[in-house]
C-alpha cells in the first residue's frame, strides 16, 4: 500500500519539482519516537496547501 502511495506522489511531483523525494509514512508515524516525522512536522511545508495556492490542484 505505501508503495501505492509513492507512486502517485511521484507523479504528482512531477508538476511541482522534480527535485521532490516523496516519502510516504503512516499518520500514526508521527510522534516524537521518529526523528523523520519529527524533522517534517518542525520544518516541512504541507504541499496540499502548495498545490491549491499555486493552482494544479484537481477534484
Amino acid at each position: 500500500m505505501i508503495f501505492f502511495f509513492q507512486m502517485q506522489l511521484m507523479l504528482l511531483r512531477r508538476t511541482i519539482d522534480l527535485r521532490i523525494e516523496p516519502h510516504p509514512i503512516w499518520e500514526g508515524d508521527f510522534n516524537i519516537q521518529n526523528p523523520f516525522a519529527y524533522e517534517i512536522q518542525a520544518t516541512g511545508i504541507e504541499m496540499l496547501s502548495f498545490i491549491v495556492k499555486r493552482g494544479t490542484a484537481t477534484e
